[in-house]
């Protein structure tokens, strides 16, 4: 037999329950929406932000992505399981979560993997935003500059235009060029064997007298005799540290100094080469 009374209430129950869906998926969308303000006033305060030697001006921003990130994941989350709760009491949803997780476990290890490092990078100062860096990914490696970072992945600039997006989780080493305690240089000389001596004399001693002659040298240059075989010409490799950045524009004066200095020692050069050598802090 029809009730009305029955009716009404099971309609109201309906109605309550689909308003507080709503709500609370308005509150999901809105706290995702502001996850960047909310991220920015937990920077802001400074207790919640972890303090590294290497912190620098984009380590903010990169916190804040990230903080973002985990901000608007965990309000999703809450409101599926205020949802739930709804519906299932709450032993069910205890059994619900445990089948839900392994099953998410097994069918999604990879974005697990991912989020669980992007949640890492909290904590570990390795990279920040506008840094340049190298992954190694499956085996591959893959260098730019870093746009962006979320729980899920990182975007990369290449140097040749391309964005990469590299899943956090697949991430195995972190080569950051920008942190970088000097620059390195490797200038190579082929000299003929029969002055090898008379050269190597000459390089020592300009070596000595470097960093007064150019004071971005950090120290005294390393001599390196690479040639497997000792033939007519011999291969010398001048290794010299600069301070961070300062490399590359003085490449061409040292390699000038070098040329002057052996051609006064009477040595005539066969070949000189010159190029970077990014090295991690000693």
């Amino acid at each position: 037999m029809f009730s009305l009374t029955a009716f009404l209430g099971s309609l109201a129950q309906y109605l309550t329950a689909t308003l507080i869906v709503l709500a609370l998926l308005a509150l999901a969308i809105f706290v995702a929406f502001n996850s960047q303000r909310i991220a920015r006033w937990m920077v802001g305060f400074g207790r919640l932000v972890p303090r590294f030697s290497h912190d620098g001006p984009n380590r903010k921003e990169t916190l804040i992505r990230l903080y973002a990130s985990f901000i608007s994941t965990l309000a999703i989350v809450l409101v599926l399981l205020g949802i739930l709760r709804l519906f299932v009491d709450s032993a069910q949803i205890i059994w619900i979560i445990g089948l839900f997780s392994a099953a998410f476990g097994l069918g999604a290890r990879g974005l697990v993997a991912d989020l669980v490092a992007g949640a890492t990078y909290i904590f570990r100062n390795t990279f920040s935003i506008g840094e340049k860096v190298e992954f190694v990914v499956a085996g591959n490696k893959v260098e730019g500059t870093v746009e962006d970072v979320n729980l899920r992945a990182t975007l990369l600039r290449a140097t040749t235009g391309e964005l990469f997006t590299v899943p956090n989780g697949e991430i195995t080493i972190i080569r950051n060029f920008s942190r970088s305690t000097y620059s390195g240089t490797l200038i190579k000389l082929s000299i003929p064997t029969a002055q090898l001596a008379v050269a190597l004399d000459a390089l020592r001693n300009l070596g000595q007298r470097a960093p007064e002659l150019v004071p971005e040298l950090n120290e005294p240059w390393q001599l390196l005799i690479t040639n497997e075989f000792v033939g007519a010409t011999t291969e010398v490799t001048v290794v010299a540290r600069f301070a961070f950045g300062k490399a590359a524009p003085l490449k061409a004066r040292l390699v000038a100094a070098i040329d002057a200095e052996l051609m006064q020692a009477g040595v005539r050069l066969d070949s000189v080469t010159a190029q970077s050598a990014i090295a991690a802090a000693a």
